[in-house]
């Protein structure tokens, strides 16, 4: 299929892209070229290589693999978005990770298997002739998601926070891994109470 110059397409958690405003953003940046969202909630890029939905197995793309999808997207870039799902095993059990984790809680070698998945999805964009960008998760802003009502209160969201804070070093680490270019990401406009970035 033809590309289409400065079209965008998003693969990934849903957490970095569409509640981040990414169709609004990506419409500004690429004046009009248009924006293919593919992001899915829960969704782990292991699955996404498999062209399966993490929550149920599903197909993602008629039975597609990512490889093969990727030689039917129209974009020109694509943009590998990481989320909460993209991580190594927190001391051996996925999904557990507490507000209190740091990245040197993690098993080292699970990092090479995050840093293999992020790999070989870049790969296979390129092969593709797809202009290829990884992004790490936003920054939360505390104030704000305790403000509109997505968490419940500021313990709780500075939990969530903390976290963030660790995947976005996890993500970076793994992509040092793969030996890939890696863009940090910002939720918002830093507010007082949000984490900030760390080395």
């Amino acid at each position: 299929m033809a590309k289409i110059k400065n079209k965008i397409s998003v693969y990934g958690d849903s957490i970095s892209t569409s509640q981040q405003g990414a169709p609004t953003r990506a419409a500004k940046l690429n004046r009009g070229a248009g924006f293919n969202d593919h992001a899915v909630g829960g969704q782990t890029m292991k699955d996404t290589l498999l062209g399966k939905t993490t929550h149920n197995g599903a197909p993602m793309w008629g039975g597609k693999t990512f490889a093969q999808q990727m030689l039917v997207d129209d974009c020109d870039i694509c943009v590998i978005a990481l989320g909460g799902n993209d991580a190594p095993y927190f001391r051996g059990t996925y999904g557990l990770m507490p507000a209190t984790a740091v990245p040197a809680d993690y098993l080292g070698a699970e990092y090479l298997d995050c840093a293999a998945n992020i790999r070989m999805i870049h790969q296979a964009a390129q092969a593709a002739g797809k202009r290829v960008v990884v992004i790490g998760m936003p920054y939360m802003n505390v104030q704000r998601v305790v403000d509109t009502g997505l968490l419940p209160n500021i313990e709780c969201a500075k939990g969530y926070a903390t976290r963030y804070s660790t995947m976005q070093t996890v993500h970076r680490v793994a992509c040092g891994f793969a030996q890939l270019p890696f863009i940090s990401t910002y939720g918002g406009t830093p507010a007082e109470m949000s984490v900030q970035p760390v080395p």
